[in-house]
């Protein structure tokens, strides 16, 4: 009766498991899954994926990935077989493939935050300017262009074309210009769409961006920045109640320390942190802009320009450099002396 109720709500592959009350039977059919149907699939993934980021040593965290996705999915079948009803995978292989791309993501995040960051704003570009689009090509790849290669169902850019463009962009000046107009000009020369990917690494490039692998694991992050002695936040669900309980005193502030706050929130390479706010689901961008009293568009267009510098805050608001970082400061220890206050 339970295996007839469990296939009809479970991939077959995993119902012989949770079936199962033997012991040495369940270790077996755990051993088939990880090496018939969990690795086959990670693997292609992390190559496919990270492939390009792997290297020497490196190549260790190639490992350390493919570890990390086996852990998490023994996890969740161990979960799954303790209460059946109250976690199902209806599709197996689908569940692999998003916890390897959601690992690699991770991987990427914390190896390359200058590159991640830069890849979150031109997705947030192209996906909120009228004339620019993003779609899925066929192979299930983001695609960057215009709204017209869009309907044309148009493919991504040739590796050779990459290259001669890859070869020409730092020739353009483009080093200061705007994020669109730098993303714009790419897609004049490639005359065409080109893959997320792709286009992060070309606008890396026209900018001079060289994200070296972060090496320190411990580098101040969005609450260790704000508020001293405060739990780490990496991207961490698991602490999202902490980020939710910050962002609510940094709506209580007052406008000006808002702003000065959050407009120049960076982490130790100075990519925005801002991001993690919609990513965590703790606000969207546009309640951003409304704590921010900023016109929802014209923060659309602010958005992929953070962090702001503070001579630009400074003429925003009116007011000196020197009085813009004091204000900033000020808001930090009413933060910091305000989360601790809330944790008792």
């Amino acid at each position: 009766m339970k295996e007839q109720r469990l296939n009809q709500t479970v991939d077959s592959l995993l119902v012989p498991l949770l079936v199962t009350s033997d012991e040495t039977e369940s270790q077996r059919l755990l051993d088939h899954l990880i090496a018939d149907h969990i690795l086959p699939v990670s693997k292609e993934i992390i190559y496919h994926k990270l492939g390009a980021h792997f290297s020497g040593h490196d190549l260790q965290d190639s490992q350390d990935v493919q570890n990390n996705v086996v852990l998490k999915l023994l996890s969740t079948l161990r979960e799954c077989k303790h209460d059946p009803d109250g976690r199902t995978i209806s599709n197996f292989r689908s569940y692999v493939a998003v916890t390897t791309y959601n690992a690699c993501n991770e991987y990427l995040r914390q190896r390359y935050p200058q590159r991640n960051s830069l890849k979150n704003q031109l997705r947030y570009v192209f996906t909120h300017v009228a004339q620019l689009a993003m779609w899925t090509n066929e192979d299930g790849k983001a695609v960057c262009g215009r709204v017209e290669n869009k309907s044309q169902k148009a493919k991504a850019a040739a590796q050779d074309q990459l290259s001669k463009v890859a070869g020409s962009v730092r020739t353009l000046g483009l080093e200061d210009k705007p994020l669109i107009e730098t993303a714009t000009a790419i897609l004049k020369l490639l005359d065409g769409p080109v893959e997320l990917d792709d286009l992060v690494s070309l606008v890396a490039e026209a900018k001079g961006i060289k994200d070296e692998a972060a090496q320190n694991e411990d580098a101040a992050s969005l609450l260790e920045r704000i508020a001293d002695g405060a739990p780490r936040i990496d991207q961490s669900l698991e602490q999202r109640t902490y980020l939710q309980r910050l962002w609510k005193e940094i709506c209580e502030l007052p406008l000006r320390q808002r702003m000065v706050l959050l407009l120049n929130l960076k982490d130790a390479y100075g990519s925005s942190q801002l991001e993690m706010l919609p990513f965590t689901g703790v606000a969207t961008i546009r309640q951003i802009a409304r704590v921010l009293e900023i016109d929802e568009e014209e923060f659309a267009t602010l958005w992929y320009e953070l962090p702001i510098e503070d001579a630009q805050i400074a003429k925003r608001l009116d007011l000196t450099r020197q009085q813009v970082i004091n204000l900033r400061k000020a808001a930090r220890q009413r933060l910091a002396r305000r989360m601790k206050e809330s944790a008792f």
